[in-house]
């Protein structure tokens, strides 16, 4: 529930009658951006996902108390299936459902084994399976985990990841400048060696509200296979850890999020020291490609960029893109009553401190964030004279679908790092 004059909420469930009367929210106390309700067959709960501190979970919830709770966060196979399965043993990501027609009961406060979930699944080293699970009552190892039997109906994905020789991500945590704590991964290079110094990738996610985490990630085992680290976090602004720290990029994306970034850069050398400092490069998406311009403006430490859909004059955004309501959400209003805090936090007025070369990727169907936001930035480098290049896609809009592109855009980008990284 989103208007015009709203900030950036997480969304929660609601129930609200067809004549758009007695509203009532359901999942508020948990904290977490909840997405794809699902009826329970008898209506009397409604299941959906949500982010978790890089895990994303079903949750169920009454809609009589609003009693809620995730269906499980730890999954085990059936005994027939322990050899053929592996993913079991690590953190997981959901990325779709289905509880009915197989969700049999209602969600008790004791427990939900009366229930079939029928979901898609992936975590880090194995791409996405179709699963059912029967959720457990009884706590998993932890006191705070509830483990569900599952059964994997699909294998589609066994032999590329038998074929390949896959990086298990590394987690960890640490403190920001503030004190706030930053939940990150770091993926060796294929082969590593312990008396070897690798340059490393720096990855952003998009959003600001999206969340990295346990998921397969096919671009990041390319890096990794190259010779790169790869460095990915959940900087403040992320999903998955509660409205707050989702606040945390109001009024100025590059503030706390950049910082963020630039803590955890430190942090992965400090803890790898097998990195090399002066063979860093940075990437990323959408609102992760408006970090990248951002961060090429801030700091020359990074030796090549690519920014990809990137966002890089919040001013001329607003009037070219279909995405407007993001202005209002994440800056207050609109930009002719905002005009000073928009170009404040516009990496285009600080491209004249830009020297890291940098490759603009973007679709010339881009509505979300339209293609003249790359124009702006790369022109502007240009003109300054850091090498740069702008990689233009027909017919592709916010992010690449084409399966040539993909793999063109893939190629570039593995050019461009290993042209000044390498």
């Amino acid at each position: 529930m989103t208007t015009i004059d709203s900030v950036a909420e997480d969304t929660h469930v609601w129930v609200i009658d067809a004549g758009g009367g007695n509203r009532q929210e359901l999942s508020g106390a948990l904290d977490r951006r909840a997405r794809a309700p699902r009826w329970s067959r008898d209506n009397r709960s409604i299941f959906f996902l949500a982010g978790d501190r890089g895990q994303t979970l079903i949750y169920g919830v009454r809609t009589e108390s609003g009693f809620t709770r995730t269906l499980f966060d730890r999954l085990v196979p059936e005994s027939s299936q322990i050899v053929a399965l592996t993913v079991q043993a690590y953190p997981f990501q959901v990325t779709s459902f289905s509880a009915a027609p197989f969700a049999v009961s209602n969600l008790p406060n004791e427990g939900i084994s009366a229930i079939t979930i029928a979901f898609t699944l992936s975590n880090a080293n194995h791409p996405t399976e179709l699963w059912i699970a029967h959720p457990g009552t009884s706590p998993g190892r932890a006191s705070s985990e509830i483990t569900a039997v599952g059964q994997r109906l699909s294998s589609h994905n066994d032999f590329p990841t038998r074929s390949s020789l896959l990086v298990e991500p590394q987690e960890f945590t640490f403190k920001s400048f503030d004190g706030t704590e930053i939940q990150g991964w770091l993926m060796k290079p294929t082969g590593w060696r312990a008396d070897r110094k690798y340059p490393m990738i720096l990855s952003i996610h998009g959003g600001p509200h999206g969340m990295y985490g346990y998921a397969f990630n096919p671009t990041f085992q390319v890096y990794a296979a190259r010779g790169y680290a790869v460095l990915y976090l959940n900087p403040r602004g992320s999903s998955g850890y509660g409205q707050k720290f989702s606040d945390g990029t109001l009024n100025e994306w590059g503030g706390g999020d950049y910082r963020d970034l630039m803590a955890g850069v430190d942090e992965a050398l400090k803890r790898y020291q097998w990195i090399d400092p002066n063979r860093l490069g940075v990437t990323g998406g959408s609102y992760g490609g408006f970090m990248t311009n951002w961060i090429i403006t801030q700091t020359p430490r990074f030796k090549a960029a690519v920014s990809v859909a990137s966002v890089s004059n919040l001013i001329s955004f607003y009037s070219t893109s279909l995405y407007q309501d993001l202005i209002h959400a994440e800056f207050g209003g609109f930009p002719w009553d905002n005009y000073d805090v928009l170009w404040q936090w516009s990496p285009l007025r600080y491209a004249r401190q830009a020297q890291t070369p940098t490759m603009f990727i973007h679709g010339e169907s881009d509505n979300d964030v339209h293609i003249t936001q790359a124009e702006e930035m790369y022109m502007a480098l240009k003109r300054r004279g850091v090498e740069t290049v702008l990689v233009r896609y027909p017919r592709e809009g916010h992010g690449l679908r084409e399966p040539r592109h993909r793999v063109d855009a893939l190629e570039k980008t593995l050019s461009w790092f290993d042209r000044f990284l390498k």
